[in-house]
């Protein structure tokens, strides 16, 4: 499938969404906890002291995804991720992914 967009905190957990639809510029995505059709897949990993933990979802997570245009090898993005785990964790803000040059 896609593209992947990988979300990295300075001191905390690190958020990957896997088979995106290419190319991203301009996708929206809204997906509902009860949608049963093939969604992204996202992993969520994070530390407990030197443990790393990890979880991954295919189904049972609510989510909205916006990218804008590319503008400068940039796309902004809006998210908004609600995970089915027992802490309720969940992801909202913006963020700008950097388009790297062709090889």
């Amino acid at each position: 499938r896609g593209p992947n967009l990988r979300l990295i905190s300075e001191n905390g957990p690190s958020l990957e969404i896997f088979g995106l639809d290419q190319p991203v510029a301009g996708q929206s995505y809204e997906i509902q906890p009860a949608d049963s059709s093939a969604n992204p897949r996202v992993k969520l990993a994070w530390n407990e002291g030197d443990v790393i933990h990890a979880a991954t979802y295919g189904k049972g997570y609510g989510m909205k995804l916006q990218f804008a245009q590319v503008v400068n090898r940039k796309i902004s993005g809006k998210i908004y991720l609600c995970l089915p785990d027992d802490s309720k964790s969940y992801v909202a803000g913006t963020f700008e992914v950097r388009i790297p040059k062709s090889k």
